[in-house]
C-alpha cells in the first residue's frame, strides 16, 4: 500500500523567527548586565548588610554613609556598564547570530537594552536596602504595583507603537517600583535613627 503523500513543511515567516530572537539576543545582553550591577553593589560593598547593622545599631550617620556609598558605586557601575552595551553591543550581537534580518532588529533596540541597567539600577539599589532592613514585605508590595503599572504599560503601548512598547513597558516597571520604595524610605531613615527616651538630651531639645 502506497504512503499518503507528505505535507511539504511550512515556511515560518521571517517576521516570526525575528520575533523570537531578537528578544533572546537582547536578553542574553541585558540581563548578565543588571546581575553584574546586582552583585556588586550588595555583594561586593554588602550594601544590604551596612544597611541592617546601622538599623541595628540605630545609628543614622552610618545608615546615610552606607546607602550614599553603595548608591554612587551602584550609579557608577550601571553607566559603565550601559556606554559598554552601546559601544560594544554590536559586536556582541554579530557573535550571537550570523542572520542579518537578527543582526539588524537587535540593533535597532540596541539603545532600549542600553538603557535597561541605567534606569533599573535603581530599583536594585533600593532592592538592597531593603534586604538590608528586613522590609521585605514593602518589597512585595512595591513590586506589586511596579507589575501592574508594567501590564498597563504593555497594554497600552504596544498596541500603539509595537516593540518599543514592550521595552517602555519594562522600564516602566523599574520606574515605577523605584518611585514607590522611595516613598517608603522615611521610614528606613526613622529606624536608623536613635531611640529617644524621656530623659535624654535629645528629647528635652525636641521637648523645647
Amino acid at each position: 500500500m502506497a504512503e499518503p503523500p507528505r505535507a511539504a513543511p511550512r515556511e515560518i515567516p521571517h517576521a516570526t523567527v525575528l520575533s523570537i530572537a531578537v528578544p533572546i539576543i537582547l536578553s542574553n545582553l541585558t540581563t548578565p548586565l543588571i546581575g553584574i550591577v546586582d552583585t556588586a553593589v550588595l555583594g561586593q560593598l554588602e550594601g544590604a548588610h551596612h544597611v541592617g547593622a546601622s538599623i541595628g545599631a540605630k545609628s543614622r550617620g552610618r545608615f546615610a554613609r552606607s546607602v550614599l556609598l553603595s548608591s554612587l558605586w551602584a550609579g557608577i557601575i550601571a553607566m559603565t556598564l550601559g556606554a559598554a552595551l552601546y559601544t560594544f553591543g554590536g559586536h556582541l550581537i554579530d557573535r550571537l547570530s550570523v542572520d542579518s534580518g537578527v543582526r539588524e532588529a537587535a540593533r535597532a533596540v540596541l539603545p532600549w537594552a542600553a538603557l535597561m541597567p541605567v534606569l533599573g539600577v535603581a530599583a536594585y539599589q533600593l532592592d538592597g536596602i531593603y534586604i538590608g532592613a528586613t522590609r521585605t514585605a514593602d518589597m512585595r508590595n512595591m513590586m506589586l504595583v511596579g507589575t501592574a503599572a508594567f501590564f498597563a504599560a504593555w497594554h497600552i503601548l504596544v498596541p500603539l507603537i509595537g516593540n518599543d512598547g514592550r521595552w517602555l513597558s519594562l522600564l516602566a516597571l523599574n520606574i515605577v517600583r523605584t518611585a514607590s520604595l522611595a516613598l517608603r524610605y522615611p521610614a528606613l531613615v526613622a529606624d536608623a535613627s536613635p531611640i529617644r527616651t524621656a530623659g535624654s538630651p535629645s528629647a528635652r531639645r525636641a521637648a523645647r
